[in-house]
């Protein structure tokens, strides 16, 4: 079972991306922003790496997406869910099933399709409008 948001909160944390202050925010930002609580952000870094290093030296409890936990060494640390998918961001591709496609989008959208979701991942449902495979600019669904 994933840990709450606000079990987080109680620690100091590192975080990925921006610097402290500004406007930009990241998947952690958000989701720790919608709690309306407090939070004690005690270091931020853009490497994946950086932050489980800081995290298995006792400088606080990362917290980042799971996509980017799949990139680091992350022996000694331990590493599990927070929150729920809601809390985490959404991507997607489209495109206009309606319009000719180039060849190299159209390649890259059928290795996209074709290409199991990244560990760590949950997949979107989709939707009927989205089946239209990419170069079938006549292809409706019903």
């Amino acid at each position: 079972m994933p840990l709450s948001l606000s079990e987080l909160v109680a620690h100091p944390l590192v975080t990925i991306g921006g610097s402290i202050g500004r406007d930009v925010l990241y998947d952690a930002h958000v989701a720790l922003k919608q709690l309306g609580t407090a939070t004690r952000i005690a270091w931020q870094t853009d490497q994946p790496q950086t932050l489980v290093n800081f995290v298995r030296v006792g400088l606080g409890v990362g917290i980042t997406n799971a996509l980017a936990m799949s990139v680091p060494d992350t022996a000694g640390v331990v590493v599990t869910e927070v929150g729920t998918p809601a809390d985490g961001r959404t991507a997607a591709v489209f495109w206009n099933p309606h319009r000719d496609t180039p060849r190299a989008a159209h390649a890259l959208l059928e290795a996209i399709l074709a290409t199991p979701p990244p560990r760590g991942t949950v997949p979107c449902r989709r939707s009927h409008q989205h089946h239209a495979r990419p170069g079938s600019p006549h292809r409706s669904e019903g």
